[in-house]
């Protein structure tokens, strides 16, 4: 679904993804559970480069929940469960993430609502 060709949908998923995350909790997701992690973190970090600013939101919300939850390993597991391609289109992104207030990009992310409204203000 997040090779979808209608925004809308992609949107929805980025919204799901962020949703099943924040109810399994970044620790399990992060935990390394081949069925999990392998699965989640691809489609997460596709999100977060796409075409419909409202799912890169929330794809990049999911970033920087995970990032924080566990800073020390988040760079191991993004490397472990990412192609190195992916790896690098997501660098500048991650940095955004990192140093919100360099960026322009960053702040928006910061002017998310919480988890449990699921929807962004741009």
């Amino acid at each position: 679904m997040v090779n979808h060709k209608n925004p809308v949908v992609r949107t929805t998923v980025s919204r799901l993804l962020a949703y099943t995350v924040d109810r399994m909790g970044v620790s399990k997701e992060l935990s390394g559970a081949k069925d999990v992690t392998e699965k989640l973190l691809p489609d997460i970090a596709k999100l977060a480069q796409d075409g419909s600013q409202e799912a890169r939101n929330y794809a990049k919300s999911t970033l920087h929940r995970m990032m924080s939850a566990k800073p020390d390993d988040f760079e191991r597991i993004l490397k472990r469960y990412l192609t190195s391609n992916a790896m690098r289109n997501i660098e500048k992104i991650l940095e955004a993430l990192k140093n919100p207030h360099h960026s322009a990009k960053g702040k928006r992310i910061l002017h998310c609502l919480g988890y449990n409204s699921y929807r962004c203000i741009i």
